[in-house]
């Protein structure tokens, strides 16, 4: 069994290749063959590892049939006291050990690891201590509250390397479990973070909290710890039936907790507002704060920052799913230096990568959390929050329940205004032809512009109209939607999905011209760089093989483009007059 995006890759591989090759039927036959077997062989751009090791128990009679009465796994502290806190695993007494030995993390902690995958593991080569010599380790994870307890499992197999940890002589096997730990406060609300709504003067607080039936309210006031107002929140939770596909409802499915989310309205420009979530049943939030943004104006000077393809990584040394997202760590770092100068966020999809594993978002959410839950994290979905296979069943759910943005008509598409900035953003995963509900919505939105208020126009979507390979898709955004933006003026257009970074000259169908619209790649914010490649497009004026992000600073006359890379050494700039 391959992972579904390996399937996917081989699937469009072989319809982009065999109908430009010229060979007998055996010929074609032999082609897919081999290439079936370059999938299945691990080869592929991303391994599973989570489904590795809930196939690699599959079937067994019993996975603690093999437990080692010498084994012992302590886990402590036996109470955690918040989320993202140090937990530690002492391993002694293993008699036969193999680099392929692995501790995983389970929540809740008496789960069946045959039908549900882990939630962090790591390898007995990180482990400290000489585990393979002496059967002793000690080994630490951080552990965000996802409102259920904890539990370890050590497994042995007989794998020769991670990447086929499944394909051992024998089924893999537990060695031994670990107590299990828990949270000082299972129901504690967290994974704080705000948005813009469509309306002037208001901000969305958005969060998560425990299984408790109690009522969750926004506390919120101009003074720290004296709230004003109450706001009763509102629930956007989801179960297992919502997904549609696996792993999303089935092996990868863990439950998210609750989900709310709260306006506050009738905000004063500018002014610091202090607030706090959860109720009095689950305990409240530590307290956060935001400036309340100011109504759209060309008087205005806004800066932001804007990058795509994110995902989560993470500090302990374990491994998760899509283990390779570690530069998004950099980037949070280096935009929490400049927290103090930016206005919002605007993440062009690609969120958490966790692609049918929940209990990936709730990762996700804490390492942003430092950030979103002081400015606005605006966001657009990618191909691995919407479709299926790559959003590993999702189908876009977890990711409108998280990020509850402005949307059009309850559409995952929307626009919002920031100072002189109109900002509109689609969806590329759905239909965006002429005549579609999307297009006619984009074609509205953009004949609504008052350049008067808002002179600088940003376009965005997450897989982009003009990147270096040029494929189908780039080719039908570009048929449908370039005629559209250009005959209403916008001035830059931001993409993602493809994981660097590449910048066009002001053009028009190709051609560089004054005045046109400058096309942005920034699919450089965390997931690891793609494939190098040499520029061959004349209009590509800047590309880099890194990750970062942008800083965009804009006023009446001014659109500043800079981009930084991850060493936050600037890598890229240009600016725009009116």
């Amino acid at each position: 069994e391959t992972n579904p995006e390996e399937q996917t890759r081989f699937v469009l591989l072989f319809h982009s290749i065999l109908p430009s090759v010229t060979m007998s039927r055996l010929g074609r036959i032999l082609f897919v063959f081999l290439v079936a077997v370059w999938v299945a062989s691990g080869e592929g751009e991303h391994p599973d590892p989570f489904g590795s090791i809930r196939q690699g128990l599959e079937g067994h009679p019993s996975i603690y049939s093999n437990v080692q009465k010498s084994v012992v796994l302590n886990a402590k502290p036996n109470i955690i006291e918040k989320s993202g806190d140090w937990v530690e695993v002492t391993i002694s007494g293993v008699s036969k050990t193999t680099k392929t030995d692995l501790l995983a993390m389970y929540s809740p902690s008496n789960v069946d690891p045959t039908k549900t995958s882990p939630v962090k593991f790591m390898f007995a080569k990180k482990f400290k201590g000489d585990y393979l010599k002496t059967g002793n380790a000690t080994v630490r994870f951080t552990c965000v509250n996802m409102h259920s307890d904890v539990s370890f499992i050590l497994y042995s197999n007989e794998g020769k390397e991670w990447k086929k940890w499944d394909e051992g002589k024998e089924k893999a096997h537990a060695l031994g479990k670990s107590n299990a730990i828990t949270f000082k406060n299972l129901q504690e609300p967290n994974q704080g973070h705000i948005a813009l709504t469509k309306v002037n003067g208001e901000m969305r607080v958005m969060w998560a909290t425990g299984y408790s039936n109690s009522t969750q309210s926004l506390r919120i006031g101009t003074q720290s710890k004296a709230y004003t107002t109450t706001v009763h929140g509102v629930e956007a939770s989801y179960t297992a039936h919502n997904l549609c596909n696996s792993p999303g409802k089935d092996w990868g499915w863990k439950n998210p907790g609750r989900l709310f989310s709260a306006v506050a309205q009738k905000l004063v420009a500018g002014k610091q507002y202090f607030y706090t979530f959860g109720s009095d049943q689950t305990g409240w939030s530590a307290e956060e704060s935001f400036l309340a943004p100011h109504p759209p104006s060309s008087s205005l000077t806004t800066k932001f920052i804007a990058f795509g393809d994110m995902g989560k990584g993470h500090i302990d040394g374990s491994n998760q799913h899509h283990d390779n997202q570690e530069p998004s760590r950099k980037v949070v770092e280096n935009i929490q230096k400049r927290i103090k100068e930016i206005d919002l966020i605007f993440h062009v999809g690609d969120i958490s990568y966790a692609r049918g594993y929940s209990a990936q978002w709730d990762e996700f959410m804490e390492q942003i959390r430092p950030i979103a839950s002081k400015i606005p994290w605006m966001t657009l979905p990618g191909n691995h929050e919407w479709i299926y296979p790559d959003a590993g069943g999702e189908c876009g759910v977890p990711y409108q329940r998280h990020f509850v943005m402005p949307h059009a008509f309850g559409k995952p598409w929307y626009s919002f205004e920031h100072g002189p900035v109109h900002f509109v953003t689609f969806n590329t995963e759905e239909s965006y032809a002429p005549g579609s509900h999307q297009y006619k919505w984009i074609e509205s939105d953009l004949k609504s512009v008052d350049r008067k208020r808002t002179p600088w126009v940003v376009f965005s979507g997450h897989r982009p109209m003009y990147q270096q390979h040029n494929p189908e898709y780039s080719k039908k955004i570009r048929e449908h939607l370039e005629p559209l933006t250009h005959h209403h003026k916008v001035d830059v257009a931001f993409w993602g999905h493809v994981h660097d970074y590449q910048r066009t000259c002001p053009m028009y169908k190709g051609v560089c011209e004054e005045g046109k619209t400058t096309h942005v790649v920034i699919g450089m914010g965390g997931f690891n760089i793609g494939e190098t490649f040499k520029t061959t497009k004349k209009y590509l004026k800047s590309v880099h093989f890194k990750n970062g992000y942008s800083l965009i600073t804009a006023d009446k006359s001014e659109f500043k483009f800079q981009f930084f890379d991850n060493d936050d050494v600037l890598s890229d700039h240009f600016t725009l007059k009116k």
